[in-house]
């Protein structure tokens, strides 16, 4: 039971005007003196309660303010305002020390502050809290990457994988650390066992012709972007892809012939130059339904220089309007 706090002086006065007011109406109206009692304990009970329930709005408002700190905290981080955001949560954190969005905020404005051991700290409250979010799992391992911690990287992202089974992100993460860490192959592997799986995953399809055109194996991406096209001929990203790679062969071709000197260019140049208008062409119908599909700049840039090399000159004022 709560303890009642002392009655102020004003309420005391208070308290012996009402009585002898009461006493006069129990001689005038004869009221029995048990009834007098019972109402004049029932008024001090009700205003020493008023009192007693003070602190507890005083809770409320503090637990209020509290809150008002973590959301704070996050919008200071959403702004990139590190270092506000950091001593906002960790204020917060003074009242609530296990609250996971506090401390995987503070993990991640800590690493924004590259206060790496301040970060991992928190990222160890976090996990020993069974938080779970895939945030804390990819940027725990972008922390390890930085300290060329490679095991500890690839660690993070498999307890991530774990506990979020084909999060997009994780996976992501997964194939940059590869990348990074010169595990290509590793990548390509694992692509390769995906479309066995779901040949018409166009994610899948797409990654794996990014892969194949960095990675030493560019003959495999056409192949790998035209078999996505027999399922799906009208996808604007597979159609730009394909057309890119063309473009590309193209672009590479072409700048051989550039940088010819008069005399060179004029031995071989033109027969060079006729290759690469033959890859440009190869390229058109990819770009051409691409854009049918979605009225990109970027490619109707592609198109218009296209146009005016080939000397497609109705095609090329169409795109330039």
């Amino acid at each position: 039971m709560k303890e009642l706090l002392p009655l102020p002086d004003e309420l005391v006065v208070k308290f012996l005007k009402y009585y002898n007011l009461l006493a006069l109406l129990n001689i005038i109206m004869k009221i029995r003196i048990c009834t007098l009692i019972a109402f004049l304990l029932f008024l001090v009970l009700q205003t020493r309660q008023t009192f007693a329930q003070t602190p507890k709005k005083t809770a409320v408002k503090t637990l209020a303010a509290q809150t008002d700190y973590l959301s704070l905290g996050k919008k200071q981080f959403q702004h990139k305002e590190f270092a506000k955001a950091l001593n906002s949560l960790q204020t917060f954190l003074k009242k609530d020390s296990v609250n996971k969005d506090g401390i995987l905020y503070s993990a991640l404005s800590a690493q924004n502050l590259a206060n790496k051991k301040l970060a991992h700290s928190y990222f160890e409250k976090y996990f020993n809290l069974n938080g779970r979010n895939p945030l804390a799992y990819t940027n725990l391992a972008k922390l390890y990457q930085d300290e060329k911690d490679e095991e500890k990287a690839f660690s993070a992202i498999e307890s991530g994988l774990i506990a979020n089974p084909n999060d997009q992100d994780l996976l992501d993460t997964k194939t940059m650390l590869r990348v990074h860490f010169n595990r290509i192959d590793n990548n390509i592997a694992d692509l390769e066992e995906g479309l066995r799986v779901q040949p018409d995953n166009k994610d899948l399809i797409l990654r794996a012709g990014l892969l194949y055109e960095n990675s030493g194996k560019s003959p495999l991406a056409l192949p790998n972007y035209l078999n996505g096209l027999k399922t799906a001929p009208n996808d604007y990203d597979l159609n730009f892809m394909a057309g890119l790679y063309k473009f590309n062969e193209g672009v590479s071709i072409k700048r051989t012939a550039d940088v010819m000197d008069i005399n060179t260019y004029e031995r071989s140049g033109k027969e060079i130059e006729t290759k690469a208008f033959a890859k440009f062409k190869e390229a058109l119908p990819f770009f051409e339904k691409a854009y049918a599909v979605r009225a990109d700049e970027t490619l109707r840039q592609n198109l218009a220089y296209l146009y005016r090399i080939l000397e497609m000159k109705d095609k090329l004022a169409k795109v330039s309007k």
